[in-house]
């Protein structure tokens, strides 16, 4: 890009020889160079100008269990490790537990969660931006129903995505945004189809010209959340680790936004 508008001011400005007008060739070159690395990025879509985000929502080990200590609790089962039991107190018979994600934040791979959202933001041209993949950018783990002393567990299944909803990405002011929401299901609880859900919405700008990220995010106070964000095989940057600030039966509320806090991060992604 640059190549072709240096040659251009070069060729306009030999055509000018008079003085009064190389000075206003060279103030027209200036403002149309500084215009063109200000655009560079989208116009051109340069290698890093695209951004992939990671969203996932999960249930951590006792040790980073927040407002939810007293129901996230270890078990002798060494591949189970710890449960998260509805009630708060050591009852087995009158409980219902379930295995945790049996840790803390993590972007490593081979990690679990609850309900996890991963896509990539891709810039097309200055006025127009893709996100893929174009659907299934929502995926639940298996839940596994487990005895609340021993964590054997009892009963299994996938866990139900409900939403995974994207509006179109919208491109304004070298600013790309994309709003979104996902929600997933714990199918293993009395209620099945009909219980409680995981839900979280987001509002993503990302700025390729200044590789920046913001992201506003609305979650439920359970279980613990965390974002991450990386140019397309680069290192993951943390955008916004929550631990759980309630205790599980709160998830009741959180398809209804009642149970929910919301919170803006701008990350720089190198």
């Amino acid at each position: 890009m640059f190549a072709g508008v240096l040659a251009w001011c070069n060729a306009f400005r030999n055509s000018h020889r008079e003085e009064e007008s190389v000075y206003r060739v060279t103030i027209v070159c200036a403002a149309v160079i500084t215009a063109c690395w200000l655009v560079q990025p989208l116009v051109e879509g340069q290698s890093g100008a695209a951004v992939e985000v990671w969203m996932r929502a999960f249930i951590p080990n006792p040790a980073n269990a927040g407002q939810a200590s007293a129901f996230i609790v270890a078990v002798p089962a060494p591949s189970i490790g710890s449960v998260v039991r509805l009630r708060g107190v050591d009852n087995a018979v009158l409980d219902l537990c379930f295995a945790t994600d049996n840790r803390s934040f993590s972007n490593a791979a081979a990690t679990t969660a609850r309900l996890e959202t991963r896509l990539t933001i891709s810039p097309t041209s200055s006025s127009a931006a893709t996100v893929t993949p174009a659907a299934n950018r929502t995926s639940a783990a298996v839940t596994k129903k487990v005895n609340c002393l021993t964590g054997s567990v009892l009963e299994q299944a996938p866990g139900d995505v409900v939403r995974d909803h994207l509006g179109a990405p919208a491109v304004a002011d070298g600013t790309i945004q994309v709003i979104g929401q996902a929600e997933g299901r714990n199918v293993l609880t009395p209620l099945g189809n009909s219980g409680p859900a995981i839900d979280y919405s987001f509002d993503l700008q990302w700025k390729p010209a200044t590789s920046t990220l913001t992201a506003a995010i609305t979650y439920g106070v359970f279980p613990a959340f965390e974002v991450y964000a990386r140019k397309p095989g680069g290192a993951w940057v943390a955008v916004l680790q929550h631990k759980p600030s309630g205790p599980p039966w709160k998830l009741a509320g959180d398809a209804f936004g009642v149970t929910t806090e919301r919170q803006v991060q701008t990350v720089l992604v190198p």
